[in-house]
């Protein structure tokens, strides 16, 4: 009976002889014959060495000290990835400069390009964008915290440059262009629909007024003569470093006005605020130091360049035509 042979690199070879010569480790007559039915090349299925089951290792997880079966004893110190993290941070092993990526900066192009990939992202999925922020949502950021956080940032970092006032400046007019009205619409529909927000249309009529009647500008750079002298000595208010300082207050009240209908966006311009103590201010208990024909006629003949001047007086000449406020949402009581 004839020997079966098989051709390599063009020669005519018993299977013994082609595993002598070619043959990798572990590659016998049986294997190679099952090689070359599924199609494998003739040296490729003799070079090819056959994988041999290697004998496991048992070590304790660093961390739970579970124990896990291992093939690469040096390698394997972990029965998992959450546990590999945990252990890190635990043992501080990837702070500072024993980060792989301490220092490392990206470059503009890929910061644009992720940029760009956010925001398409979250304006496809507007939940992501809340579920990418609760982590430290509802958690105090005390300065303690915020120095553990970022104490191991390398010196050129956000968190150890000191801003000038101009740049903090800078900062914050930039900061605040971006709540357009489309903006602030968004965020409310979002939020609404989150549940993370009361509806607009939910809310008491007198919320809404006190609202809208609020200050849209710092108003601290209207102050002149003995307000400006009074904000310099004592400063701005503040419940926790400056209990003795000063605040704004309604001239013309947002009680009276509700009262009465008249249009918020009147209460809330400059010639209807003054700069006083806090503590004469609860003094006060919103009471009004003004009659509403008074303020009228100061809004008419102000001397302040007042973004919304055109407007209230449009609206002045409105309520004088006997129209008045109503709340453009409707309550839910």
């Amino acid at each position: 009976m004839a020997k079966e042979t098989i051709k390599v690199k063009g020669k005519e070879y018993t299977i013994s002889q082609a595993i002598e010569t070619y043959g990798s480790e572990g590659v016998n007559g049986n294997n190679l014959r099952s090689r070359l039915r599924k199609g494998w090349t003739t040296i490729k299925a003799l070079t090819t060495p056959i994988r041999v089951p290697q004998k496991g290792f048992i070590v304790k997880c660093l961390h739970c000290k579970d124990d896990i079966v291992t093939y690469s004893y040096y390698k394997t110190k972990y029965c998992s990835k959450k546990c590999k993290d945990t252990y890190a941070k635990v043992k501080g092993l990837l702070k500072g400069e024993n980060n792989p990526n301490f220092g490392n900066t990206w470059s503009k192009e890929r910061v644009e390009e992720f940029s760009k990939f956010k925001k398409k992202q979250f304006a496809e999925n507007p939940e992501l964008r809340w579920e990418a922020g609760k982590a430290n949502r509802g958690v105090k950021l005390s300065k303690e915290r915020i120095h553990r956080m970022f104490k191991d940032r390398p010196p050129r970092s956000f968190y150890n440059i000191k801003h000038s006032e101009e740049t903090k400046r800078k900062i914050g007019f930039k900061s605040s262009a971006k709540f357009t009205p489309k903006f602030n619409r968004r965020l409310r529909e979002t939020n609404e629909r989150l549940g993370n927000w009361i509806p607009l249309k939910d809310k008491p009529s007198r919320v809404i007024y006190d609202s809208t009647a609020n200050w849209v500008v710092n108003m601290w750079n209207f102050a002149t003569g003995s307000e400006l002298k009074l904000l310099r000595n004592v400063g701005i208010f503040n419940p926790y470093t400056n209990t003795e300082g000063v605040v704004r207050d309604h001239i013309y009240s947002r009680a009276k006005g509700f009262k009465l209908g008249v249009f918020p966006e009147i209460l809330r311009h400059p010639e209807n605020c003054q700069i006083l103590l806090h503590s004469d201010n609860s003094i006060k208990r919103g009471g009004c130091e003004i009659t509403l024909n008074r303020l009228f006629n100061n809004i008419r003949n102000t001397e302040f360049k007042w973004k919304e001047q055109n407007t209230v007086l449009d609206l002045i000449k409105r309520y004088r035509k006997g129209e008045r406020w109503i709340s453009p949402f409707k309550e839910s009581k």
